[in-house]
Parts: C-alpha cells; sequence; structure tokens
C-alpha cells in the first residue's frame, strides 16, 4: 500500500467518492478506496482525493490565500 500522507499535508481523513448520474438526479457511489487530503504547497493549499489503494491522486481544488483574501480555484 502506498503511503498516504507526506510532509506538505496539513490535514487527511479517510474518504470515499460519488458520482452523478448523467443528468439525472441520482448519485452512485465509486467501490474506490480513498482518502482526503489538504496539502501546503508554498503559499497554496490543495485539496486531493487520493486512491487508498493505487496511490494515484486527483486534485479537487486549489485555494490561493493573500493576506486578508482567499481564492479558491476549481480544476
Amino acid at each position: 500500500m502506498p503511503a498516504l500522507t507526506g510532509p506538505q499535508t496539513v490535514l487527511a481523513f479517510k474518504a470515499g467518492r460519488a458520482f452523478r448520474r448523467g443528468e439525472t438526479n441520482f448519485v452512485d457511489a465509486s467501490p474506490e478506496k480513498g482518502a482526503l487530503l489538504i496539502e501546503r504547497e508554498d503559499e497554496m493549499l490543495h485539496l486531493v482525493w487520493k486512491n487508498r489503494e493505487t496511490g494515484s491522486s486527483e486534485e479537487v481544488y486549489m485555494t490561493i490565500v493573500l493576506s486578508s483574501h482567499v481564492l479558491a480555484l476549481k480544476n
């Protein structure tokens, strides 16, 4: 099993995923086991979903903190 966290990880917890079925209001759970991580890189925070079995990751949001302003960028 690959390492879940690294030195840049601020917070991590187990989390699954669900996906919307086409244009319907149905949501289907994914069987993948994962974790949601908040990682700090330079002055940015990244919200990342990581597969706990394969170690592959997918950035969900990137947040830039500028003094008192916060910008959230959706991927």
